[in-house]
């Protein structure tokens, strides 16, 4: 099991959330379990 969401990846994707914000990172593998609309702009 790993390291879990850091407590800035983890109000990043809260600010994201609230404001119904597209999250765009190279981390999809964090972030996808937590239901954003992600995008990853290097893929």
């Amino acid at each position: 099991m790993g390291a879990g969401l850091s407590v800035m990846d983890g109000f990043i994707a809260a600010t994201a959330n609230v404001h119904q914000l597209t999250l765009v990172t190279r981390n999809m593998g964090d972030f996808a379990p937590l239901g954003n609309d992600l995008f990853n702009p290097w893929s």
